[in-house]
């Protein structure tokens, strides 16, 4: 609703200058084709404007037509662009219960949560980082009746993200482009109802996430673009918890988000 009343109000601001610049040039060039001067400019423009009569309502009448127009116009593309979102359906984040974690997982590619630009360069840096640094599989899952594919998955942490959010939305393939590591060309979203029947595809991505220093909860941003061609971010709240066997990933909550107009949308369905 914002975006649809700004819309109006650029528009209507947009006739009204238009319909201020017709009087004042209106006012000009009388001044230019009689003996006036531009000090009598002001005096001019209200003799215009006063005599304006019916000319001035009926461009008020279309000022207003336009703005109503432009309403209209916004509210139309804003339904379209619900419709859209609606069709691609809720994807969620699924990590590997903890039973089975002993068993082996193939996986189509790796991801890193970014901590800092240091991540880009994982690949060449590969033993100084498994220092530090926690594995699990992951997969995607959709409410969606099929499975859809997602494409070019990364993820960030929540720090990183938040200062770099804006150029991460406006040049996403860019920063995709500066990974190293065997980013997916694309991963099936299995269907979150288990009776729907779905090719058989490797969908568990690895991801490569930082040990916290100390016990407590991550806040992870994974974000790919879904068939539709829509750029979709999904924050999930983790807690890292240390066993004698390594480290296990506990799943808190998660919320999908979109971009609209530059920004990021919640996505409620």
């Amino acid at each position: 609703m914002n975006q649809k009343i700004k819309s109006a109000i650029i528009a209507l601001c947009s006739a009204a200058s238009a319909l201020a610049v017709v009087f004042m040039s209106a006012a000009v060039i009388w001044i230019l084709i009689t003996d006036r001067d531009l000090s009598n400019y002001f005096f001019v423009l209200s003799r215009v404007m006063r005599n304006g009569g019916t000319y001035s309502a009926l461009l008020a009448a279309i000022v207003a037509a336009v703005a109503f127009q432009s309403f209209k116009d916004a509210e139309a593309k804003h339904k379209e662009s619900e419709v859209k979102i609606k069709q691609i359906g809720q994807y969620t984040i699924a990590f590997q219960l903890e039973e089975k974690q002993d068993q082996p997982v193939k996986t189509c590619g790796d991801i890193i949560a970014i901590k800092n630009e240091e991540d880009y360069l994982f690949e060449y840096k590969k033993d100084q980082f498994l220092k530090k640094i926690c594995i699990f599989p992951i997969q995607f899952l959709t409410s969606g009746k099929e499975s859809t594919n997602l494409q070019c998955i990364m993820a960030f942490e929540d720090e990183y993200f938040k200062k770099n959010k804006k150029e991460i939305i406006r040049n996403y393939y860019g920063y995709c482009q500066r990974l190293n590591l065997q980013n997916p060309r694309y991963c099936a979203a299995r269907q979150t109802n288990p009776k729907l029947e779905c090719e058989t595809r490797n969908r568990y991505v690895k991801l490569f996430l930082h040990i916290p220093e100390n016990e407590g909860y991550s806040f992870i941003w994974f974000s790919a673009i879904t068939d539709q061609g829509f750029l979709l971010f999904i924050k999930v709240k983790l807690k890292i918890n240390l066993f004698e066997k390594g480290h296990y990933c506990q799943l808190i909550s998660q919320f999908s988000f979109s971009v609209e107009n530059g920004k990021l949308k919640p996505l409620y369905y």
